[in-house]
């Protein structure tokens, strides 16, 4: 939602073609705690830590990024895996770029649209938040990296899990006219 309070997620995933996992559900911000609803696959009803949600985050980084900090550390819930727990994240954010026109897999047209645009070269850490794992140091269950313009337009994506890893490229973007209010 808008104001950061309530998130709706759904995560699909096909092996051959075939689903193997659907996830659906709700969480809200409630008094110090993430207020979960799973619907699918299950009905459960789930009381987490605090956290934010993930387009809270972004914004968090983007402040960050303008005050030239270089570690930000929080916890976050995106309904992932199977949507009952909290993601222990650590973002790190490197020197900002006054303008980034090159990027691997997009077409210089596209790369064209950013020109004078900065972007900070981003890469967060997310680490099981469960207690299971005992104490002292973790590795991560996942990390992303990325270039993050002020917008929150996110490119060069890359996903890196234990076994496997993703790279995302983005093909198409169309810029909205933003009015000035007054």
């Amino acid at each position: 939602s808008g104001d950061g309070k309530n998130f709706s997620f759904v995560q699909q995933s096909f092996l051959n073609g075939q689903k193997e996992i659907d996830l659906r559900g709700k969480a809200k911000k409630g008094e110090g705690a993430t207020i979960v609803e799973l619907t699918k696959p299950n009905k459960d009803k789930l009381t987490l830590g605090p956290s934010i949600f993930m387009t809270e985050h972004l914004g968090m980084l983007i402040d960050a990024a303008k005050a030239k900090k270089t570690f930000v550390t929080t916890n976050v819930y995106d309904g992932s895996d199977d949507g009952v727990e909290l993601m222990e994240t650590t973002a790190i954010i490197g020197k900002i770029k006054e303008e980034v026109l090159t990027v691997e897999g997009e077409s210089k047209q596209l790369s064209q649209q950013f020109r004078g645009k900065a972007a900070w070269p981003v890469s967060v850490s997310y680490f099981s938040n469960s207690n299971e794992l005992g104490g002292g140091e973790k590795l991560p269950v996942y990390q992303v990296s990325f270039l993050m313009h002020e917008s929150g337009v996110s490119r060069n994506l890359k996903m890196q899990y234990e076994d496997y890893s993703l790279k995302g490229d983005l093909k198409e973007i169309e810029f909205l006219k933003v009015d000035v209010c007054e």
